[in-house]
């Protein structure tokens, strides 16, 4: 099984297997939702969100506030958290 939640993957092991035994990918990709909670300083992010609509979000929401993360924008926080 792989999970595959766009972006980039610079292995490549969300759609190939080195050792040519077939797999299911379960695609996360619309799986988009981004919730931020100000007050109590917390967010959720659903793993097809990308890093750049996270900035995007917050920013509309808050200027003190900040999410930490690379600086690669298309980058999907599945991918950035696996």
């Amino acid at each position: 099984m792989r999970i595959c939640s766009e972006g980039h993957d610079y292995g490549g092991f969300s759609y190939v297997s080195k050792i040519e035994i077939p797999f299911v990918i379960v695609d996360l990709t619309n799986l988009r939702s981004i919730s931020i909670d100000i007050d109590n300083n917390s967010t959720w992010v659903e793993a097809g969100a990308t890093i750049g609509e996270v900035f995007h979000i917050i920013a509309k929401k808050s200027n003190m506030h900040a999410f930490p993360s690379g600086s690669c924008t298309s980058l999907n926080i599945g991918g950035l958290i696996s």
